[in-house]
C-alpha cells in the first residue's frame, strides 16, 4: 500500500500552523463549511476550501483503488461539489419568501432521495396517505 509522504500532504495543506491561524480556520469552517477561505501559511495567504479538499481526495485515490473504494470517493467528490443544503434553504426562501416552501422543498428532496418514485406518493400539499 502507498502511504502520503508529508511533503505531498504539505503542498496541499500545511501540516502546521500559528495558532491564530488555526483558531481562524476552526472558526472559518464552523461559519461557512466548504465555502470557507482555508489560512495555508503565516502571512495570511489563503485557498478555498473547496480546492484543498479536491486536491485531498486526489491524493486518496490511489488508496481508495487498492481498497476498492473508488465508488465511495467518487460520493464524497459529488457532495463536494454539490450546493450544501443551507444554501438551497437560502435560496428557496429568497425565491418564494415562504418558510413553508423551504420545509416543503426539504421533504421533496428528502423523499426523491430515500424513494425512487416518491412523486407519486406525495403532492405539495403533504403526504397521501391512504386508509388502511
Amino acid at each position: 500500500m502507498r502511504d502520503a509522504s508529508d511533503d505531498e500532504l504539505a503542498a496541499i495543506v500545511p501540516l502546521r500552523l500559528p495558532v491564530w491561524a488555526e483558531k481562524q480556520n476552526r472558526f472559518r469552517a464552523g461559519l461557512l463549511g466548504v465555502e470557507a477561505e482555508y489560512i495555508v501559511d503565516a502571512d495570511g495567504d489563503h485557498r478555498p476550501m473547496r480546492e484543498i479538499l479536491a486536491a485531498l481526495l486526489a491524493l486518496c485515490r490511489p488508496v481508495a483503488d487498492e481498497f476498492g473504494e473508488i465508488e465511495g470517493l467518487a460520493i464524497a467528490s459529488q457532495l463536494l461539489h454539490e450546493s450544501p443544503a443551507f444554501q438551497l434553504q437560502r435560496d428557496d426562501y429568497g425565491a418564494t419568501n415562504s418558510a413553508r416552501a423551504v420545509v416543503n422543498s426539504l421533504r421533496r428532496r428528502l423523499l426523491d432521495g430515500i424513494l425512487p418514485d416518491a412523486d407519486a406518493g406525495h403532492d405539495d400539499h403533504g403526504p397521501i396517505r391512504q386508509r388502511a
